[in-house]
C-alpha cells in the first residue's frame, strides 16, 4: 500500500510542482492579453441567454485567434514560462520508465476498475459537468454558473481540442501498452500519447472552476480529481508521465488565458468631462462608461 502511495505522490508532485511554479511567470504573461477580448464577459452578464449564439461562435473564433497568435510576440518573461515548462516536461520524461514499469506492476484489478471510471472526468463526464452548471444556470437564473459553462467549454475546445490534438499528431508518440521503446515518436502516423488529453480536459474544467470560487475545499476537489485522472491515464498504460505533466500544463494554461481575455476589462468604468457648448447654452458635460 506505502509503495501504491508513493507512486501516486510522485505523479502528484511531478504535475503540482510543474503548475506551481510557473504560475508566478504565467500571471505576467497573461497579463500581455491586455483584455483583447473584454467586451465578452460584459456579454454574458448582459444577456445570460447566448448560449450557442452568434455572439459566443465569434468570441470563440477571437480569443482561439489571439491565443494561437500569441507567442509570436512573446517577450523574455513569456519565454521563460515556455522553458519552464519544457524543463517540468523533459525531468517527468526522465521517470516516464520507471513510473511506467512500477505501476504496471503493481497494477491490480480493483485498480483498474476504479480508475476505469475516474479517466472518464477527463473525456465524457467532463462535458456532463460543463453541461450541468448550464442547465443549473438556467434553473436558477444564475449568470455565473452559465459563465463557468462557456469559459470551460471554449477552454476545452481551444486546449485539449485544438492545441492537444494537433500536438498529438505532430509528435506521433506511440502509446506505451503498444511501444517498443519509451521515447516512440512516429510523426503523422497516428499515434497520440504525447500530450495526454484526458489531462488535458481535466484540468481546463478543473482550473475554470476552480478560479471561480475563493473556498479552498471547492479548488482541492478540482484539482484532485485532475490529477487523479492523469495518474489513471499511467495507470491504464495509455500515457506516460510526462504525457500526463504536459497536459495538465496546457489545460491549465489554456484555461488560465480564457479566464483573462475574458474578466479583463468588465470591472472598470471611466469617467470623462469635456466642454459642453450649443446654441445659447454652454458649461460641462460628465460622461460616464461602463
Amino acid at each position: 500500500m506505502l509503495g501504491k502511495l508513493s507512486r501516486v505522490f510522485l505523479v502528484t508532485l511531478l504535475i503540482l510542482l510543474t503548475i506551481t511554479k510557473s504560475q508566478a511567470v504565467l500571471s505576467s504573461r497573461l497579463k500581455a492579453f491586455d483584455g483583447t477580448n473584454g467586451s465578452n464577459i460584459s456579454l454574458y452578464e448582459s444577456n445570460p441567454d447566448l448560449v450557442w449564439s452568434k455572439v459566443y461562435i465569434q468570441s470563440l473564433i477571437s480569443d482561439t485567434k489571439t491565443i494561437l497568435v500569441k507567442p509570436l510576440h512573446w517577450n523574455s518573461e513569456e519565454w521563460k514560462t515556455a522553458e519552464l515548462s519544457v524543463l517540468s516536461v523533459s525531468l517527468a520524461a526522465g521517470f516516464d520508465r520507471s513510473i511506467q514499469s512500477s505501476v504496471q506492476t503493481n497494477r491490480t484489478i480493483s485498480q483498474d476498475d476504479f480508475f476505469k471510471k475516474i479517466q472518464n472526468l477527463g473525456s465524457g463526464f467532463s462535458f456532463a459537468i460543463i453541461g450541468s452548471f448550464e442547465i443549473c444556470g438556467d434553473f436558477t437564473n444564475d449568470i455565473k454558473l452559465k459563465r463557468i459553462s462557456r469559459e470551460a467549454l471554449e477552454a476545452s475546445i481551444i486546449g485539449p481540442g485544438l492545441l492537444g490534438t494537433s500536438l498529438k499528431y505532430t509528435f506521433g508518440r506511440v502509446r506505451p501498452n503498444s511501444a517498443k521503446k519509451t521515447f516512440d515518436f512516429k510523426s503523422f502516423s497516428g499515434s497520440q500519447s504525447f500530450p495526454s488529453g484526458h489531462t488535458a480536459q481535466a484540468f481546463a474544467l478543473a482550473t475554470t472552476i476552480a478560479s471561480e470560487y475563493d473556498q479552498m475545499w471547492i479548488k482541492l476537489m478540482c484539482y484532485s480529481g485532475a490529477v487523479l485522472v492523469g495518474y489513471a491515464r499511467i495507470e491504464q498504460n495509455t500515457h506516460y508521465a510526462s504525457d500526463v505533466t504536459a497536459g495538465a500544463i496546457l489545460g491549465w494554461s489554456v484555461a488560465k488565458s480564457v479566464l483573462k481575455l475574458h474578466h479583463s476589462k468588465t470591472t472598470h468604468s471611466s469617467l470623462t468631462l469635456s466642454p459642453y457648448i450649443r446654441q445659447k447654452a454652454e458649461g460641462l458635460m460628465l460622461q460616464v462608461d461602463y
